[in-house]
C-alpha cells in the first residue's frame, strides 16, 4: 500500500523504511530517502521533495537521519510497552487480591439480591392487599374501614396498634394515624403519638427508591465481577493446569526415590 501510494522507487532500488511516511511541516510534501556514501560507510538521509528538487526559494532545507528517527521510533515502543506493562500487573495485582474473596462476594451478592426480591414481592403484596381492603371496604363511623397502613403499625411505647382518622382543616382533608391506647384511655395509660399518611407515603417511596439504588448499585458491581473473572479465568485455569502437572511431576520423583531407595536396601 506504502508503496504504491506514496513511494516513488526505481526498478531494482531500495525502498527506505520511512519513505512516505514523513511530510514536512512547512510545505507538506513528502520526505524522499537518499543514501549518502561516506569514506567507510553508508547512511540514509531524509529531505524535503519540495526543497531537494526546487532549492531553497520553495521550502526551507529539511534532514533527518535515519538512525535518528530510529531512536525516536524505539524510545516510544519502549514507553508504551512499559505503560502497558504497568496497567497489565495494575490488572494482576487487582485480580490476586480479588481472586481469594469471589466465592464469599458473589454470595454475598446472592443473598443481597434475594433479600431484595423477597422485600419488593412482601411490598408488592402489601399494596395489593391495601387495595383489595380498600375496594371491599365498609363505612365506619364516618371514615373508611381499611388504610393503606391500617394494622401495618405498632405504637413503640405500648405496643398498641395504630387506628386512621380521617382530619379536616380549613378546606383540606388529610389521614393520621393515632396509638389506640392514647385515642381510648388519653396520655394516661400512652403519649399521643400520631404520623400522618403523607409522611408514610414519602418515608415508604423512600426506603423503596434505596433499595432500588442499592440493587442497580450491587447489580453493576456484579457484572463487573463477572467480566474481571472472565478476563482472568483462562490466565487462572492455565495456572492450575500447571500447578497440577507439577505436583504429579513431584510425586512421581518421590515414588521413584522411594522404590530407589528400597531397592537398594
Amino acid at each position: 500500500m506504502r508503496k504504491k501510494d506514496n513511494v516513488r522507487a526505481g526498478e531494482g532500488q531500495t525502498i527506505h523504511r520511512y519513505s512516505g511516511l514523513i511530510a514536512c511541516g512547512d510545505c507538506g510534501r513528502a520526505f524522499i530517502g537518499k543514501r549518502i556514501k561516506l569514506k567507510n560507510s553508508q547512511r540514509v538521509e531524509y529531505v524535503c521533495s519540495t526543497h531537494h528538487r526546487f532549492g531553497e526559494e520553495h521550502c526551507s532545507a529539511h534532514t533527518l537521519r535515519e538512525e535518528y528517527l530510529d531512536e525516536i521510533i524505539q524510545a516510544e515502543l519502549i514507553a508504551t510497552k512499559a505503560q502497558y506493562q504497568q496497567m497489565w500487573d495494575a490488572m494482576q495485582d487487582t485480580v490476586n487480591r480479588w481472586t481469594p474473596k469471589a466465592t464469599n462476594t458473589l454470595a454475598q451478592l446472592k443473598k443481597l439480591r434475594q433479600q431484595i426480591e423477597a422485600t419488593e414481592e412482601e411490598m408488592e403484596d402489601i399494596l395489593m392487599e391495601r387495595i383489595r381492603d380498600k375496594a371491599n371496604a365498609k363505612p365506619y363511623r364516618g371514615n373508611t374501614a381499611s388504610h393503606r397502613y391500617a394494622g401495618l403499625l405498632t405504637c413503640g411505647d405500648c405496643g398498641s396498634t395504630f387506628v386512621p382518622r380521617i382530619r379536616c382543616w380549613n378546606g383540606t382533608r388529610r389521614v393520621e394515624y393515632l396509638c389506640k391506647n392514647y385515642m381510648h384511655h388519653g396520655k394516661e395509660f400512652c403519649p399521643s403519638h400520631r404520623i400522618r399518611e403523607s409522611e408514610l407515603d414519602t418515608r415508604v417511596q423512600q426506603y423503596a427508591e434505596e433499595l432500588r439504588s442499592q440493587w442497580t448499585a450491587e447489580q453493576a458491581d456484579l457484572r463487573r465481577l463477572r467480566r474481571l473473572w472472565e478476563m482472568k479465568r483462562p490466565a487462572i485455569n492455565s495456572h492450575i493446569a500447571d500447578l497440577y502437572n507439577e505436583i504429579q511431576r513431584l510425586e512421581q520423583e518421590i515414588d521413584d526415590l522411594l522404590l530407589e531407595k528400597i531397592q537398594s536396601s
